[in-house]
């Protein structure tokens, strides 16, 4: 018996689970996903099955593939700026979190008879696979929800020539972003930078730029920041001066904007930092 395939139904039903798989990375791993380079990647990952099925595509190719394809979606969902690292730390997340859900969508197909419905059997193939789909999304949520939101790390930060330590609160809620760049905020106490004038012209809502330094004003952002329903325009200062510090010592530069703040503290920490900056 001859098995026909149409393009269209294999197009949407691996672009429902890519899309689904991706916002369940990126809230798994702390990122900031935004719908339209998360249907820019599901769209690749989906057209990337399409061809290869056309064509036969099998064995350690297709491994090959699809991996180099969860590396493209990855990138394009997170963009430039990161150590290939965060790239491959984030691909085989979203290969765990795409063979789950393949998993369970074939389990409970197979309790209908082990086939998958499509459009021209019954009207209705990718949309029974986005609804089992987003109904195991809503339920790993609600187990993630359950887990810790915050841990502590801590911090060597050079910047205005100044290097000091700070114990840092790891916010998964933090998905603060620099719009142009998409580069994550850190939020940092004034105190830590005591006696720096641009550090002080740089604490507190959009102001005057022309009295800073000429190095730091090349580095000045605008960053929006909303809290209890009021919408705020902050200053901050794109840096590669943070390292997290490990027990082999410091690791690797994160690049990010930091937002300098006249507060007393975080909860005990000196500064916030989103998930993403260490993974």
């Amino acid at each position: 018996m001859k098995t026909v395939l149409y393009a269209d139904i294999l197009f949407l039903i691996n672009f429902s689970m890519d899309f689904i798989s991706l916002y369940l990375t990126f809230r798994l791993v702390g990122r900031r996903f935004t719908a339209f380079r998360g249907t820019v990647a599901a769209a690749v990952g989906a057209l990337s099955a399409v061809i290869m099925t056309y064509f036969g595509v099998s064995g350690i190719l297709s491994f090959i593939i699809s991996f180099v394809v969860s590396f493209l979606m990855i990138l394009i969902c997170i963009g430039l700026g990161f150590s290939v690292k965060v790239y491959l730390k984030n691909t085989v997340f979203l290969w765990g979190i795409g063979a789950l859900l393949a998993g369970a969508v074939t389990f409970v197909c197979s309790l209908g008879g082990g086939e998958i419905p499509t459009f021209r059997n019954n009207g209705g193939g990718a949309v029974f696979v986005f609804a089992v789909g987003a109904l195991l999304a809503r339920w790993i949520l609600k187990i993630m929800g359950s887990a810790p939101k915050s841990r502590e790390c801590y911090l060597d930060i050079c910047c205005f020539g100044i290097k000091v330590e700070a114990s840092a609160l790891v916010d998964t809620g933090n998905l603060i972003t620099e719009p142009v760049s998409g580069l994550p905020v850190i939020f940092v106490r004034k105190a830590l930078f005591s006696g720096c004038a641009d550090a002080e012209l740089l604490c507190g809502e959009v102001s005057d730029a022309e009295k800073l330094s000429p190095d730091t004003r090349r580095r000045v952002r605008v960053v929006s920041v909303r809290r209890v329903g009021e919408a705020k325009l902050l200053w901050g200062i794109v840096t590669g001066g943070i390292f997290l510090k490990t027990k082999k010592g410091r690791g690797k530069p994160i690049r990010a904007v930091m937002v300098i703040e006249d507060v007393d503290g975080y909860g005990g920490f000196d500064c916030i930092v989103p998930q993403s900056v260490i993974t």
